[in-house]
This record gives C-alpha cells, sequence and structure tokens, in this order.
C-alpha cells in the first residue's frame, strides 16, 4: 500500500475514533471549558447574549466573572446548544473542525512547503493524542486554532471576497482570543513580499482592514446596547498581566496575587465594575514592572519553560475523570519518581510527552531551515508563533495556551523529516504567488 493511501486511512480511522470517544465520554467539563459552558446555558436560560447588565459587576463567589471572558466563544457555544441541545453534539462539532484543521495543515503542506511534507503533517496530526482529547472540551483554543488557518489560507486567495472574509474572520476569532494585532501583523507581511505593486498592497490592506474594523464596530455596538461599554474582546488583560508581574510571580498561573495583603487584591465591599477592575490590575502590573524590570524579564525562561514544558492539558478527559491532575510541577514530578511503573494512562501521556517533545525539538530545527530558505508563507507562519510566544511571555506560562502554535511545530518538525527521510526542498516562495 502506498504512503499516501495509508495516511489517509489514519486520518479517517482518527476522526472515527474522536467519534467514538466522544459519544463514550460524560461530556463533563473543568476549568475554562466549564467556565465557558455554564455561560452559555445562562445564556440559554436569561435569553441574554454574553456580557450583558449582569456580568458588569462580579459576583466574588465565581473567580470568572471578575472579567469577560472569551466572548465571542461562549456565545457561539449558546448558539451550537439551541441547536444540538446536547453538550455531545458540540463535542461531535469539535470533531468535524479538528478535521478541518487536519486538511488545512495538509494543504498548506503540500502547497506551500512540499508534498511529502503535506502527507506528513496529516500522519503526525492523525496519531497526535492531544487531539484525541481536545475534541472533549468546551474550550476555545480548537476553533480558534482553525479560524487562525482558515483565514490564513483565504488570504492567500488574492481575491477581493476573500480578503474581506479575513478580515470578518479575524475579527471574530479576536472575539474569542484577543489576537487581532498578531493577525494583522502576520498578514501585513504576507502583503509585504507579494507581487503586487505598491498601490495593490495599499488596496489589500485597506480592504482588510476596513473590514476587521467593521467587524470589531458591529461587535462591540452591539455588546455595548445591552452591556453597557464597547466590548469586542476578553477583558482579561490586566488579570492576566498582574499573575506574571508581582513578588510572587514564578512563571506559571497563581491565583496568590489576588489574596488579601498582595498586589491584586481587592475587596469584595467595592461597586468597581468588571472594566474598571481591568484597568485597575493592568495598573499595578505597570506600577510593579516600571519598578522591578530586571525580575520582571527573568521571569521569561520561567514563563517559556511552563509555556512548552508540557502537553497533557487536554488529555484528562481520555483519563475517564476529566478533574484528574495531568499536568503541573507536583503531577510531573510524581511521573518522573514512578517510571517506569506507569498504568495504562500514564504510558498513554508518556507517549503523548515523548511525541510532543520531538515534534518541538524538530520544528526549532526547522525554524532555523525556514529563516534560511525564501518561503515568505512558512516564515510568516513562523512569525505568527514568535508574536504569540512572545504575547504569553508577557503573561505568564501555561501548556495549554500553546495549543494554537501546535499545527506549526507540526508542520516544521514535517518538514525537517520530509528533507532528510525523502532529500525534499521548501518551494521558493520568496514573494508571495497564488
Amino acid at each position: 500500500m502506498k504512503f499516501k493511501s495509508i495516511v489517509f486511512i489514519c486520518y479517517i480511522l482518527s476522526i472515527f475514533i474522536q467519534c467514538i470517544i466522544v459519544l463514550v465520554s460524560d461530556a463533563s467539563q473543568v476549568d475554562d471549558s466549564e467556565n465557558y459552558l455554564r455561560l452559555a446555558y445562562r445564556i440559554i436560560n436569561s435569553g441574554e447574549w454574553y456580557p450583558s447588565l449582569i456580568d458588569n459587576y462580579p459576583d466574588y463567589k465565581l473567580d470568572y466573572s471578575f472579567f469577560i471572558h472569551s466572548p465571542g466563544y461562549v456565545n457561539y457555544l449558546a448558539f451550537l446548544l439551541i441547536i444540538v441541545k446536547h453538550v455531545k453534539g458540540i463535542l461531535l462539532i469539535n470533531v468535524a473542525i479538528n478535521a478541518i484543521l487536519g486538511y488545512e495543515l495538509f494543504y498548506i503542506g503540500k502547497k506551500y512547503f512540499n508534498e511529502k511534507t503535506g502527507y506528513i503533517v496529516l500522519l503526525l496530526f492523525s496519531i497526535y493524542p492531544t487531539n484525541y482529547g481536545i475534541v472533549c472540551l468546551t474550550g476555545n483554543e480548537l476553533v480558534y486554532t482553525m479560524l487562525a488557518f482558515t483565514l490564513i489560507i483565504l488570504f492567500t486567495k488574492n481575491k477581493i471576497i476573500y480578503i474581506i472574509l479575513t478580515g470578518i474572520l479575524i475579527g471574530f476569532a479576536n472575539w474569542m482570543r484577543p489576537f487581532l494585532f498578531i493577525l494583522f501583523i502576520v498578514l501585513c507581511f504576507l502583503t509585504f513580499y507579494s507581487n503586487d505593486n505598491l498601490i495593490n498592497k495599499i488596496k489589500k490592506l485597506t480592504i482588510l482592514a476596513s473590514s476587521i474594523v467593521l467587524t470589531v464596530f458591529i461587535i462591540g455596538f452591539t455588546t455595548y446596547e445591552r452591556f453597557g461599554s464597547f466590548v469586542f474582546q476578553s477583558t482579561t488583560g490586566g488579570y492576566n498581566l498582574l499573575i506574571g508581574a508581582n513578588d510572587h510571580a514564578d512563571g506559571s498561573f497563581s491565583k496568590e496575587v489576588f489574596k488579601k495583603g498582595n498586589l491584586g487584591y481587592i475587596g469584595s465591599n467595592t461597586s468597581l465594575d468588571v472594566t474598571e477592575l481591568d484597568h485597575i490590575w493592568k495598573e499595578r502590573a505597570i506600577f510593579w514592572i516600571k519598578k522591578h524590570p530586571t525580575q520582571w524579564i527573568l521571569l521569561f525562561p520561567k514563563k517559556f519553560f511552563y509555556l512548552y514544558c508540557s502537553d497533557s492539558h487536554a488529555m484528562s478527559a481520555l483519563s475517564g475523570n476529566i478533574k484528574a491532575p495531568v499536568q503541573g510541577r507536583d503531577y510531573t514530578l510524581k511521573m518522573i519518581h514512578t517510571f517506569p511503573k506507569y498504568n495504562k494512562f500514564q504510558w498513554l501521556l508518556f507517549y503523548n510527552q515523548l511525541f510532543y517533545v520531538t515534534c518541538l525539538l524538530l520544528s526549532l530545527f526547522g525554524s532555523y531551515l525556514i529563516i534560511k530558505e525564501k518561503n515568505k508563507i512558512a516564515q510568516a507562519l513562523l512569525l505568527y508563533w514568535v508574536l504569540g510566544t512572545v504575547m504569553n511571555l508577557l503573561l505568564f506560562g501555561g501548556s495549554k495556551f500553546h495549543y494554537p502554535y501546535v499545527p506549526i511545530i507540526l508542520l516544521f518538525a514535517s518538514f525537517v523529516i520530509s528533507k532528510h527521510c525523502y532529500k525534499t526542498k521548501l518551494k521558493k516562495y520568496k514573494n508571495l504567488i497564488i
């Protein structure tokens, strides 16, 4: 059987297995995924989209009420629940979205790298363990990542209708995760290296920017009507910045800074709304950074470590207990100390980690090769990865935050494999040739 046939069989089989996993799961959620689902059910029960007036002032018993969290994704969940009625319906849609993402990687790999890279990345994607867990979660990572790769592909079509659609998708993707400026910079990079003359480049970016602004305005204005503030994305900036900029910060997620007596503490007897809280936390974080610039910079390596050290964030969905601890320092140390006396699930975690680290190391070498080459599509993906990583270093590190870059890691790793196993070369897209 030919390699191409084997790859597509693995791809189809992986989709089938993901469906089975979803159907036999109990569809329970944890952490942000659980919070998004709660808010989605509240939309259905109250008849008001998120955020509404009730979200203006935090409920001090609920951590997720201190900010507006991924409003686009929460509304997306509610919309799907109205149609499919049950969480498992959403998870099956996740499988379809994951399948689309896999095909997008195949398309980009084959068209802009080389044919072998396309097939190898689809194979890696099909046997990547996290893929089988991510579809069981109602987190925003999967949907956002698919949208990000969709809009990059659409933009390279170089037609006005696709450029307008790209801008709309950027607005919606940013409504789920605040990556607007990063995505816009990446597309500006692609435009700059296109074969168009200067007038056409300016026209293209003007159309793109206009569609983004219009989408953001529509989202923000409709939110203003029911919420009272112009909100078009998450308002978690101050909260997240302060977690990574305080005396107790260690580079990872910790709520220590918000405890009484610490920099982020705000008493429950206050009339501050979520917008004011975000502003106060942002001011306090900036004040601390200005006072301790060296200490803040020295946290970057720790944040980088926590961002990329493991890839188990979605694996709890495969354990039979969604709330099972599968990440963090304590669990990692336990895995190290008990090796090789693992149960079946721990061996799956071990395989996933080995797979992830191998691909990550290969992708770093692939990044070096891509910098030397003249393929601007590949370099644009690298730029997206770098800018996204820098944004995380400004905040704090956590393994789930690297998921939007995993497709790039798999693509670059696949390119290295194709180059050294099949002696293939990267296509020469010195300019963006569509």
